[in-house]
């Protein structure tokens, strides 16, 4: 049955504007961790705290038994609340519950404002709650028009029955017997720890036949048989078990406390939801401590429990095995819900079995993708866009959002590519783009001599190619790589021994580098060596377009090291020669290729 149909929230820990959420039977609630999941069951807990504080202190019961409204009841009434008494939102000061902890704008109060659409005589009725700052023990709240003209709403809304519970944290070696009003309070607090035997005696005293389906369940799920509650004469509960399987059953049962957290989990989730028949649930990662098979069955489960007893489920999860079991799925990224048709929810579900949830949180906050093949491209990039004091340099810092569609070591990143690292662009751009609206991707990569083309793709994404074989051909030529040396042994050595070491270094040069990229041709060496400057750099263009500049730079240093035993340079620095190169030498081609990425950055939607 759905009791609420919606909620909305605005300045409320993670949510600043407003957002609004519905709900079915069984909701479940994925993000990224921060993205609001727990921050919108919490809400829930905020508005009812508000609203039976309200009903608590102005109305009571006559000598009839008839409840009664006591005192002012307005919009501009406002009752307190202390923050102990808040404790399904832990904080050690009311401001933190205010969005950034903003408090004040300009004069006037900031407040959080939580409404929910209540199913109330065949109608949705909108009941709000607005909590303003008072001081850091307490915080004022407010009703709104509709529970200020209508008793019998507040009344409705105050006996909701929503009950938040956090995962299986552990379990207590002893429980006392208690009674349920206090149970329900402990639950308030976000205990469970201390509660699971109390709720199954409560269960198993109150509702026999509940008592044995859940027994059932246990049995379905784990392969454990459940005994019978005992309370002892000393009101401590005992709870045991044994296994099914006479081959690993043990001559005396087992006491709750062995049993496995995910059997826990699973047995605090049911034994719950058969006890507080008719109510909402919230229940936050119920999927903790369970394999993955488990996680399917939760669901299962919980759905027929929820259309046999009348209850309203809300979850907040990471699974994606949950997430697959439900129809009724809520994106939430950065505090913000992605509304997800029935060909987004397909995409989004195909697509985190390979892509973890990070890819989308940080799509969402960047709306846009620089995909590039190796962390070397991405910091040449930016040594580039500094050197020539380019606009697109301000874009990268480590918010920007760079994929790499190549690992550098692939036993080294077996992580990465388990959470949807190192895949292709055009696959990892699908993924996202029909998720993350007006997103938008950028590909660099390098041409290899295969004579690739640029792409435009429909769906926002534009690939491009150096026209040389790689992005290092563009600095590494043989004058950077000659300042570059000059510059290092005149600081490391001293000007007495710089001119020796560089002399052989221009040597090694000479033999192996240009060499390598006039194709052993010594007539064409000779005449480079005869050559202007100028000539020497359209040679050398014209020669080394088609080689992988990066590998004959990294053999020369190589060599270089071998014969004086002075590793200089090695490929993942070769961005250092970048300072060496004059700003006229920086080609045409990367000034264009930073322009586009630069555009690309500039268009995307903040």
């Amino acid at each position: 049955m759905k009791k609420i149909r919606y909620i909305k929230v605005r300045n409320f820990k993670v949510f600043g504007d407003e957002i609004i959420i519905e709900f079915d039977s069984t909701t479940v609630l994925i993000g990224p961790n921060n993205a609001g999941k727990t921050t919108l069951i919490q809400a829930l807990t905020m508005w009812q705290l508000g609203i039976r504080a309200f009903f608590d202190t102005k109305t009571e019961l006559d000598k009839n038994n008839i409840r009664k409204q006591k005192g002012k009841l307005d919009i501009s009434t406002g009752i307190g609340i202390n923050r102990q008494d808040i404790e399904q939102v832990p904080n050690t000061d009311t401001r933190q519950l205010f969005h950034k902890g903003r408090i004040r704008t300009g004069r006037d109060n900031e407040k959080i404002q939580i409404s929910v659409g209540l199913n109330y005589n065949n109608e949705i009725k909108e009941c709000t709650i607005d909590f303003k700052y008072f001081k850091s023990e307490v915080i004022y709240c407010y009703l709104g028009e509709n529970l200020t003209k209508d008793l019998s709403l507040l009344e409705t809304a105050a006996n909701l029955q929503i009950n938040l519970l956090y995962p299986m944290s552990g379990l207590e070696r002893e429980e006392t017997v208690l009674q349920e009003g206090n149970i329900r309070k402990q639950i308030g607090r976000g205990i469970t720890a201390g509660l699971l035997r109390n709720i199954c005696y409560n269960l198993y005293q109150n509702s026999p036949a509940d008592w044995k389906e859940l027994v059932m369940w246990m049995e379905k799920l784990f392969y454990i048989k459940l005994e019978n509650p005992i309370r002892s004469t000393y009101d401590d509960l005992k709870l045991e078990y044994n296994y099914i399987d006479k081959n690993i059953a043990t001559e005396k049962s087992l006491d709750i406390l062995q049993a496995g957290r995910g059997q826990l989990q699973m047995l605090l989730i049911l034994a719950f939801v058969l006890w507080r028949k008719n109510s909402i649930v919230l229940i936050d990662e119920p999927d903790a401590h369970l394999e993955v098979l488990r996680q399917s069955q939760v669901m299962e489960v919980i759905k027929n429990l929820v259309e046999k007893n009348g209850n309203q489920i809300i979850i907040a999860t990471h699974s994606e095995v949950i997430m697959n079991e439900t129809d009724n799925l809520t994106f939430l990224l950065n505090g913000k819900r992605i509304d997800l048709d029935e060909n987004r929810k397909k995409v989004l579900k195909s697509s985190l079995k390979e892509f973890g949830i990070e890819h989308y949180y940080k799509a969402e906050l960047t709306k846009f993708v620089l995909y590039l093949e190796g962390t070397t491209d991405k910091l040449n990039l930016k040594t580039i866009a500094d050197k020539i004091k380019h606009p697109v340099a301000q874009h990268f810092t480590d918010k920007i959002f760079v994929y790499y569609t190549q690992s550098p070591d692939v036993q080294n990143d077996e992580f990465e590519m388990q959470v949807g690292y190192y895949t292709t662009h055009k696959k990892h751009f699908q993924a996202l783009a029909p998720i993350v609206n007006n997103l938008r991707g950028m590909a660099i990569f390098d041409n290899d001599n295969n004579n690739r083309q640029d792409e435009d793709a429909n769906d926002g994404l534009k690939i491009r190619f150096w026209k040389q074989y790689e992005l290092e051909n563009y600095f590494i030529t043989p004058q950077s790589l000659m300042r570059f040396i000059e510059n290092y042994f005149t600081i490391s050595n001293g000007d007495a021994f710089a001119p020796i070491q560089v002399n052989k270094f221009k040597e090694l040069l000479e033999n192996t580098f240009l060499l390598a990229i006039f194709d052993n041709n010594q007539v064409l060496l000779d005449l480079y060596k005869r050559s202007s400057v100028e000539e020497q750099k359209a040679l050398y263009k014209g020669s080394s377009k088609s080689k992988k500049i990066s590998e004959l730079a990294e053999i020369l240093f190589r060599k270089f090291h071998t014969v004086h035993n002075d590793m200089i340079l090695r490929k993942g620095e070769f961005h250092k020669i970048i300072d060496f190169c004059l700003q006229e030498e920086i080609d045409i081609e990367v000034t264009n290729i930073l322009d586009e990425l630069h555009s690309v950055i500039s268009i995307a939607p903040k």
